[in-house]
């Protein structure tokens, strides 16, 4: 049983690191598709730098996790 404990957790570490490239991968998209939007509409708004600030405090979140190196479900590192 300890085998198969340890092999789940494994596999939950392997998703959600994917999950977070994959939203990591989402949010530099994002970032992206924002400055286009404003680079050719040539105007910034509030809204648009507010938003920006969302897309940078989501990627450092995800930054921090994966710096961290702990998976908070189960307590083992990644290393």
């Amino acid at each position: 049983m300890s085998n198969l404990n340890t092999h789940s957790y494994k596999l939950l570490g392997l998703v959600e690191k994917l999950g977070l490239i994959i939203i990591a991968l989402a949010t530099i998209f994002a970032m992206g598709v924002e400055i286009l939007a404003m680079i050719k509409s040539m105007h910034v708004g509030l809204s648009d730098l507010l938003l920006m600030f969302i897309y940078l405090e989501v990627f450092s979140m995800v930054g921090i996790y994966l710096k961290a190196c702990r998976n908070p479900i189960c307590g083992w590192q990644w290393r």
